[in-house]
């Protein structure tokens, strides 16, 4: 496992860092957006339940770096009381944690790429994270002799039929409940990711200002969100609609959708 950060700008939850946490054998990764180091340990904990509770295992091995959120009293104590074997790098040599040093440099391309290609602003980067995350784990892995580490983890192979292409133009049916009759049937927004509880979509409301997560959306792939909603793929209209936004990400990866 390895920690990202701190970001240059914090995403729309407020988070400056990312734990990853990556099975060697699996190849199964798992990342949570943190506001700060000290969350490592319970993300950490929270990791470790639902691993072991899925696969029916005990963890036996973690190898980490030197740095303090994983070398400190309490991380050490938790570890020790559960028999886990802790394996840190050698001074100076992060290649001794080659897997997760990967997955992060692996990791920060693709949210370059998704952001550029999208035209979304910065603040977007873990919406990009775990969408990246989301679909890598679903891909084969040379080190998976042709299987996904999905597959591998659950035991049921994963459909692709969901996949979308990040920073879509997004139209969020909106429940008869909730509106009117002279209201339109849906919002207008942009596909940010895939839900991590339950089995749908992230949009991104224009004019909510907000994510929502819901299986009724239809996303049009053809038209990129930010140009055909602003005229063209620029950053300045994140930076005044966002004004005010706040709202948290989830740090559970678990969902087979």
């Amino acid at each position: 496992m390895d920690l990202w950060g701190p970001s240059p700008t914090k995403s729309l939850g407020g988070n400056s860092y990312f734990l990853s946490v990556i099975d060697d054998f699996f190849m199964y990764a798992v990342v949570y957006p943190i506001k700060k180091k000290s969350d490592v340990f319970n993300c950490f904990s929270e990791y470790l339940v639902n691993s072991e509770r899925q696969l029916g295992r005990k963890l036996k091995c973690v190898r980490s770096d030197n740095c303090f959120e994983f070398c400190n009293k309490q991380f050490e104590s938790y570890l020790k009381s559960l028999g886990i074997k802790m394996e840190r790098t050698t001074v100076y040599t992060p290649e001794q944690n080659g897997v997760a040093e990967r997955f992060n440099r692996s990791v920060i391309e693709g949210i370059r790429a998704m952001l550029q290609d999208s035209g979304l602003h910065a603040r977007f980067w873990a919406e990009a994270l775990q969408t990246f995350v989301h679909i890598r784990n679903r891909c084969e892995h040379k080190f998976t002799k042709n299987i996904s580490p999905t597959e591998i983890w659950t035991g049921r192979k994963p459909s692709l039929r969901h996949f979308k292409i990040f920073g879509s133009i997004a139209y969020a049916y909106t429940p008869s409940i909730k509106r009117n009759k002279l209201q339109n049937k849906a919002d207008i927004g942009i596909f940010v990711g895939y839900a991590r509880k339950t089995k749908g979509y992230r949009i991104w409301l224009l004019r909510k200002k907000d994510v929502i997560k819901t299986i009724h959306a239809k996303i049009d792939e053809s038209k990129n969100g930010v140009m055909t909603s602003f005229g063209q793929k620029s950053q300045e209209y994140v930076q005044i609609s966002l004004s005010g936004v706040y709202f948290s990400e989830s740090t559970n990866d678990q969902n087979v959708f």
